[in-house]
């Protein structure tokens, strides 16, 4: 396999600049970066930025975790 590590793998693919590739880029999360081409990664590295900054103002609930006593 090389120097790649198993939990990561390197996708190749010409395709069309659309709404439905950035939204399907979007949806992994941090569990994808872009690296080319340079424009593409600029805007996605954007988007995260301000995703970031709106849910850093949100405060946690205390009682994030549920009452695991259903009864």
């Amino acid at each position: 396999m090389g120097d790649e590590d198993d939990d990561y793998f390197r996708l190749i693919a010409t395709v069309n600049d659309t709404a439905q590739l950035h939204w399907w880029l979007l949806s992994f999360g941090s569990k994808v970066e872009v690296l080319e081409p340079d424009w593409l990664r600029e805007e996605i590295a954007h988007n995260a930025y301000w995703m970031n900054r709106m849910y850093l103002k949100l405060t946690p609930p205390q009682d994030s975790v549920p009452d695991a006593d259903c009864s």
